[in-house]
């Protein structure tokens, strides 16, 4: 485990590191050509030494710490980074050549730093390859508003702390990283951009990579994943748990049958994230807020479940339908409709009732 203290103390020490490279790279180009020669080689000198984003205000309580700190990523972020960035690089390839899958399935508790890690290897790959990506949410606001939760602002805010020697030529920083409502990033010269919009009003095109951030709560999650996977290899599905009737859901199936890549994001995972900590997040929640954005349980992630008591780790379990086993429907009366009908279909294996499913 590791300590806030400790950690605020890498930071510190951090801060004063690049700060002295940053001197000793400011006027001397041959040294910068090389710097972006090496980053160009790898994603994490990349991140290591450029990248910054917004410290966690109620983990991070140092004063002295300014509010944008130097990218620090844990060892399940780095291994997230790398493995979406081959991911990307692999369908980049002929067909015939790709050897992994070329999308992936990522599920996690909140702040994670998921959609930051998104956001780096976007701009990396726009930056370093000439890349092509969209980003795409239920809302407008979610991908592109000047609040960081947006993946645009996380976008800007790391190309802004960028050193203008290591940005495209022409590339103002008053305007390129601010607000907009353009919701496209591009390189002067080149066809490599970032582009966002909700999935209302997709912007078509071909893409290296694209991203369907919370896919678990769009409308039209199927219709969009259909039409934007025939313009890119390379899909990235992100959410919070929204139940199992829904797309998202759907490539959660193919992802742990290894269709697609798999990243579980729990908030164990991360080193800073204690159980004295767990246990303050989770005061005055209740069981379904928890169940969707710390414990990444679907069944118990919704509000209007049918059996609360049904607990997806135990009873439910993402039984798949077996043709060969005996099938049951329970029912439970509406009593005159002063409760909603509860259907459960279940299997019988062996001594065990395996449930399929329950809808209401």
């Amino acid at each position: 485990m590791l300590s806030v203290q400790e950690f605020q103390l890498q930071l510190r020490n951090e801060i004063t590191r690049r700060a002295k490279m940053l001197v000793d790279l400011e006027k001397d180009k041959i040294k910068q050509k090389a710097t972006i020669e090496l980053c160009k080689e790898s994603i994490m000198t990349f991140v290591e030494n450029f990248v910054w984003f917004d410290k966690n205000k109620a983990l991070i309580t140092d004063p002295e710490l300014p509010d944008i700190i130097p990218a620090i990523l844990f060892d399940y972020q780095v291994d997230f980074v790398k493995d979406m960035w081959d991911c990307i690089v692999m369908g980049t390839l002929p067909v015939t050549e790709r050897t992994d899958p070329t999308s992936m399935f990522m599920e996690k508790s909140r702040q994670m730093g998921a959609t930051w890690n998104v956001a780096i290897v976007f701009v990396y790959g726009w930056l370093f390859h000439n890349h092509r990506y969209l980003c795409l949410s239920q809302k407008e606001d979610d991908v592109d508003s000047d609040d960081l939760r947006s993946i645009f602002r996380k976008i800007r805010l790391i190309i802004e702390k960028l050193p203008q020697w290591m940005l495209p030529e022409g590339f103002q920083k008053e305007k390129g990283t601010l607000y907009n409502k353009h919701l496209l990033i591009t390189k002067k010269g080149t066809t490599s951009s970032i582009s966002g919009d909700s999935t209302r009003s997709v912007r078509w095109g071909n893409y290296n990579c694209a991203f369907l951030d919370e896919m678990a709560y769009m409308d039209n999650a199927k219709e969009v994943d259909t039409a934007v996977a025939a313009a890119t290899p390379c899909m990235i599905y992100n959410s919070t748990p929204n139940g199992e009737f829904n797309e998202y859901y759907e490539k959660r199936k193919l992802a742990i049958k290894w269709q697609i890549r798999y990243h579980k994001l729990h908030w164990s995972e991360n080193p800073l994230y204690t159980q004295a900590w767990y246990k303050w997040a989770c005061q005055g929640k209740t069981p379904e807020f928890i169940a969707r954005e710390y414990e990444i349980q679907y069944v118990t992630s919704l509000e209007w479940r049918v059996y609360p008591e049904f607990n997806s780790q135990k009873l439910l379990q993402d039984e798949d339908f077996d043709p060969s086993r005996p099938t049951f429907i329970s029912i439970d009366n509406s009593h005159g409709g002063k409760d909603p009908h509860a259907i459960i279909v279940s299997q019988l294996d062996g001594k065990l009732v395996r449930v399929i499913d329950c809808m209401q």
